[in-house]
């Protein structure tokens, strides 16, 4: 359903090209979607996927389909967005993903992740990518402390709720999986050495940091005296 999806993008024969982000559970424009249908879409996982030729497409479900099974319990389509980043990486898009889907650089560059998923220190070779990397013991997330008050997504097996996934569906949607939320980064290429990363946090509709946003929204519409509704699925759950 085009109603419910975060993102916007196109694949070709056998890759991915981020062209436009629209908001979670907001439908395009008229002429937007009706652009949408010219050109061919079609939808994962909440993320809206087109191409401007689709006689010349390969099959969407081929690019998917290593996430569509291993990130099968996360029920990605069923969750909200509670936080968007956006950043201006001095980089060509492609060493941007090739940086996310190798760890040489995790050990000297990034130890505070070390100290959560231990096995990233060594380089990143033989983690076992369908189960998951495991965390230290008493972490799950990732959080500085490894922990946090937001509980496991609902349908995550014992495995899941302790290891951390990842997926890079080539070449610019990047997937990263905790037990409590999913971080979905979109590659935008701007120059030969400059990219656009868009980052969005995706959790429960219930969790706590989303329950904060709609409460902020709520005091700030209060304190305007702007009229305040609550549409969607969300809307509908008591």
């Amino acid at each position: 359903s085009v109603r419910t999806c975060r993102s916007l993008v196109s694949h070709g024969a056998r890759h991915l090209v981020l062209i436009d982000s629209i908001s979670p559970r907001r439908a395009p424009t008229a002429g937007r979607a009706a652009e949408a249908e010219q050109m061919g879409a079609e939808e994962w996982a909440g993320f809206v996927f087109v191409h401007p030729t689709p006689d010349q497409a390969g099959p969407l479900a081929e690019a998917v389909a290593r996430p569509a099974r291993t990130l099968v319990n996360y029920d990605l389509a069923a969750l909200v967005t509670g936080r968007r980043l956006s950043y201006d990486v001095a980089a060509n898009w492609k060493v941007v993903a090739e940086n996310y889907n190798e760890c040489y650089h995790c050990g000297p560059f990034h130890p505070e992740l070390c100290r959560l998923v231990p096995a990233f220190a060594g380089g990143g070779a033989g983690l076992d990518w369908d189960h998951g990397v495991p965390h230290r013991e008493g972490a799950w997330t990732f959080t500085l402390s490894g922990t946090t008050d937001r509980a496991p997504l609902p349908g995550l097996d014992e495995t899941e709720r302790t290891h951390h996934k990842g997926e890079l569906v080539y070449p610019n949607l990047m997937l990263s999986f905790s037990a409590d939320h999913v971080a979905a980064f979109l590659l935008r290429p701007l120059a030969v050495d400059r990219t656009d990363e868009r980052l969005a946090a995706h959790y429960e509709p219930t969790a706590p940091a989303v329950l904060r946003l709609l409460r902020g929204v709520a005091v700030a519409a209060t304190r305007a005296k702007c009229p305040l509704s609550v549409c969607g699925e969300m809307a509908s759950d008591p």
